[in-house]
């Protein structure tokens, strides 16, 4: 029985010397499909000076309201010019509004 065994074994290696593997399988498929590294925000054409009037840097204070859930939310659009909100605490950005004492951190 062995020797049938090591006959089979054999003729499948002569019919298939070279077998190859699924991509998921081969040790030397690296780096197939990857992007080459680049920097995912850019100046645009033209100057500095040009592009600096388009920014806008959202660092400083902002107001900051936390609602239990959407539908506790004020109807009251923050989007109006004339929103008021006085009532509103102040946060500072960047940061994350939990390390700020406006909720409990969660860490997972």
């Amino acid at each position: 029985y062995a020797w049938i065994r090591a006959v089979d074994l054999l003729g499948r290696a002569l019919r298939c010397p070279s077998r190859k593997l699924p991509e998921w399988e081969d040790i030397q498929a690296t780096c197939r499909g990857q992007i080459k590294p680049h920097v995912p925000l850019s100046i645009a054409e033209g100057s500095v000076d040009e592009t600096r009037c388009q920014r806008l840097l959202l660092n400083g204070s902002w107001r900051f309201r936390l609602f239990d859930s959407p539908t506790s939310a004020t109807s009251d659009s923050p989007e109006r010019v004339d929103f008021d909100d006085s009532t509103w605490d102040e946060v500072r950005v960047p940061s994350h509004w939990q390390l700020t004492g406006h909720a409990t951190p969660i860490y997972t």
